[in-house]
């Protein structure tokens, strides 16, 4: 790990202990949206370009969960650092700023409706297209997917910068 990302790993830490947490874990105070994130009702996005430390503890507070990071200097569009909440949203961060997200967690919800764990959508309402990382399917508005091996349900989406090796 890099001394920067050392740096910004113990940030977090540091944050999320400072955070008082809820009992449980709860992913219904969040959407995932081709920007970044919001909160329900709220139209303000949690946007792609706000500071890491922010995000994170924001994510702490609405989330419930302490992330768990870590760290990839060989990505294709820079070196990169992930905090990983609820084992299943990942918020990646480039030069300390919130570049995307992915999910695998089929209960948060994902502007336009599709969810990891939903059956493939139709042909008529994504575009798809075939990648060293299997199927690969997007929306049309910034929300990007790849399909089971089976190509029979969504395995995971997100939005933003990403570190797929293709």
């Amino acid at each position: 790990m890099s001394g920067r990302a050392g740096i910004a790993a113990c940030a977090a830490l540091a944050l999320a202990a400072c955070t008082p947490t809820p009992p449980s874990a709860d992913v219904s105070n969040l959407i995932l949206v081709p920007g970044g994130m919001q909160q329900p009702g709220n139209p303000a996005v949690i946007a792609f370009g706000n500071d890491e430390p922010n995000i994170l503890q924001l994510t702490v507070q609405i989330t419930g969960d302490t992330p768990e990071g870590g760290s990839n200097d060989e990505c294709g569009a820079g070196p990169m650092t992930f905090a990983s909440f609820l084992d299943d949203l990942t918020l990646n961060f480039e030069d300390g700023a919130f570049v995307g997200w992915i999910s695998t967690d089929p209960t948060i919800p994902i502007e336009g409706g599709l969810r990891p764990g939903q059956p493939a959508p139709p042909a008529t309402d994504v575009t798809y297209s075939e990648t060293t990382l299997g199927t690969e399917f997007a929306q049309g508005d910034g929300i990007y997917g790849i399909l089971t091996e089976d190509g029979s349900q969504i395995r995971l989406m997100w939005a933003g910068t990403q570190c797929f090796f293709r």
